[in-house]
Order: structure tokens, then C-alpha cells, then sequence
């Protein structure tokens, strides 16, 4: 089981942050995630959603102006400051609750398995947890298709064969192994060894065959595309129509990227400084580091209405009236299509 797209924060459009500003908040991930469900038809979906809303770092300021959980009791102000990290956890059960709406909504038989990852790095020792463990975690589970409730102790990396277990899906080597060698003397190491094999190794356990290749990972799930531009003279830009970009959507002109400025998700603007007349226009999506990460589907050649051609063939003469009539049609606004 892998993945065949990787949607990224660059990748969606996120208006919301922490009151830190540090971290987006989880909203964004509803949508985000029935996109992807919602984008194969007639198939099984295996997605996993992650979270930050909930990320640090946590200020001993007070940063939350009308907290709806106060926090007091600890060992001074700074503290009781720092653990209104509750409100962050808060909101992520409000993200919870409405992603499981959401999904719900669709119609289609669906799991949501929840876990956390780790703590909140506050300087929590095992005294301070309920299990005696910081390194142990509840996960919870919801389901619209009346699969019963089943709690059980496990590894992380037992989870995934569990839940699957219970739906009556058994196939997969690793799974195979977790359900008939979990109760053997020898099924830690032979997990650890059989992970290597199909990982680095040699692949014994497929006669030396890679069966499962990987696969080239696409980034989201939504083509970037690209359907007109137009020229405005009046504030020197020249805006890029289309859809589906983002924050961290670039236009490049004749395969160079110029100064962009975000507007709505299907507008772009850049100066007309950076164009010319018959330069080939284009958005992608970039990464921190400008590494393109999704690019248009399609490409539009800007014409610059206001550059004259040399005819090289004689004029054609033009009485007066419609020399006329061409010059009121001119406005400051003029527009090239993609054909």
C-alpha cells in the first residue's frame, strides 16, 4: 500500500493560522481531504490526513485574547499561558467533527482512524501521563457502515493491519505477517527482516521479483490551469486567468518565473514590464525552494494589442468610417484566450 499524490501546503489555499502564526489551523483540511476522496471515482480511497493545528511552539505570553478554555492552576502565569494549548487542542476536535460531517455527507462507506503523534513539547515526563508512558497514545475510530467497536493494545505500526483486518481485507505481505506471526517468539525479528528484504534487500519473499514498483508521486489532485490574459495599461499588469492557483502560484513567461502577485485562486498578476508581445505565458506551483511542484496543463501566447505588425503585402484601404469605428473599439483593457 503507498501513496499515488501528495498534496502540500503550498498546494492549498490556506487563509486561517494559530494565534501564534506559526502553524495553519486544521480547517483547511476538510475541504482538502474530500478533495482527494472525490477525485478517484468508482474506487477504495486509503488517505492520511495530517494535522498542526495544534503545533508549538507555546509562548508564555498570553497570546489568546478571549480563550474559550481558561487555564489556571499551574505553576505560575507563563504556565497557565503555555497550557492554553488545550484551546489548540480544542479546535482539533471541532476539526474532527466537521470532517466527519463532511465525509459523512458523501455517502460512501467510510473509516476515520485518529491518533496523535506525540506530545506537546512542554517538559511532560512519564509521572505526569495517566498510561506512565509518553510514549503511548490513544487512537479512536468512526465508521458509517456499523462496523463494531474493538479496542485493543498496539504498536503503531499494527494499527493499519488491524483496522484493515477488521473490514476483511488480508491481502499484503506485511499484513499477512502482523495477522498469522504476531503471537510467535519469532515475529519481531522476522517483521524486522522482512521490512528490509521488500525495503533494500534482495526481495526473497517475491522470488527476487519487485513486484510493486514505485510509482512517479503527483503533486494534488486538481490540474493548474491556464485560460486567458489580459492587459491592463491603467496600472501596468498584466493579469493571468485560470484556476486552482494558490499563495504559491508563480506566472512564468517563456519558461522564466516573474514577480507574481496572488489575487483570488483564478487570478494572477505580474507587471507588463516582465512581458512582451508573443512570450509565452504559464503558472505553476512552488515549493520553498522554488522547485516547481505542479505546472498548467496549458499555455496561453500573450499578443500585445498594442504592437503594429509590417504588413508585408500592400494596404488594403479603409474609407474613414471604418478607421473610425476601429479606433472607439480600443479600451484600456485588452485580452489574449487560450485557443
Amino acid at each position: 500500500m503507498g501513496f499515488d499524490t501528495f498534496t502540500s501546503k503550498e498546494l492549498m489555499n490556506i487563509t486561517e493560522y494559530t494565534p501564534s502564526g506559526s502553524w495553519p489551523t486544521d480547517k483547511v483540511l476538510v475541504n482538502e481531504t474530500v478533495k482527494a476522496m472525490d477525485a478517484t471515482e468508482n474506487q477504495s480511497d486509503f488517505l492520511y490526513t495530517i494535522t498542526v493545528g495544534s503545533h508549538g511552539d507555546y509562548p508564555t505570553e498570553k497570546i489568546i485574547e478571549n480563550p474559550e478554555i481558561t487555564v489556571t492552576g499551574a505553576a505560575d502565569e507563563a504556565s497557565n499561558n503555555q497550557w492554553e494549548y488545550v484551546n489548540m487542542i480544542h479546535n482539533t476536535d471541532n476539526f474532527i467533527a466537521n470532517l466527519i460531517d463532511a465525509v459523512n455527507r458523501r455517502g460512501e462507506d467510510t473509516i476515520i482512524v485518529m491518533f496523535g503523534d506525540h506530545l506537546p513539547t512542554m517538559g511532560l515526563e512519564d509521572s505526569d501521563m495517566k498510561s506512565g508512558d509518553i510514549f503511548k497514545t490513544k487512537y479512536a475510530t468512526w465508521n458509517n457502515f456499523g462496523l463494531p467497536k474493538q479496542d485493543a493494545d498496539l504498536t503503531a505500526y499494527q494499527l493499519l493491519a488491524h483496522i484493515t483486518g477488521q473490514m476483511g481485507i488480508h491481502e499484503g505481505t506485511m499484513f499477512l505477517t502482523h495477522r498469522q506471526q504476531a503471537d510467535s517468539s519469532t515475529y519481531q525479528n522476522g517483521l524486522d527482516n522482512l521490512q528490509y528484504d521488500l525495503l533494500y534487500g534482495e526481495r526473497y519473499a517475491y522470488n527476487g521479483e519487485d513486484l510493486y514498483p514505485a510509482t512517479d508521486l503527483i503533486m494534488d489532485v486538481e490540474d493548474v490551469n491556464v485560460t486567458s490574459v489580459r492587459k491592463n495599461v491603467l496600472n501596468n499588469t498584466l493579469a493571468v486567468y485560470g484556476s486552482n492557483f494558490t499563495k504559491n502560484a508563480k506566472i512564468f513567461v517563456n519558461g522564466e518565473k516573474v514577480p507574481t502577485t496572488y489575487l483570488t485562486s483564478g487570478i494572477l498578476t505580474t507587471s507588463l514590464d516582465n512581458v512582451s508581445d508573443g512570450d509565452v505565458i504559464s503558472v505553476s506551483i512552488t515549493g520553498s525552494q522554488g522547485i516547481i511542484l505542479r505546472a498548467s496543463n496549458d499555455e496561453v501566447v500573450y499578443e500585445d494589442p498594442d504592437v503594429i505588425t509590417t504588413e508585408t503585402e500592400e494596404p488594403t484601404e479603409v474609407n474613414e468610417t471604418e478607421s473610425s469605428e476601429t479606433e472607439n473599439s480600443e479600451t484600456a483593457n485588452s485580452e489574449t484566450t487560450n485557443t
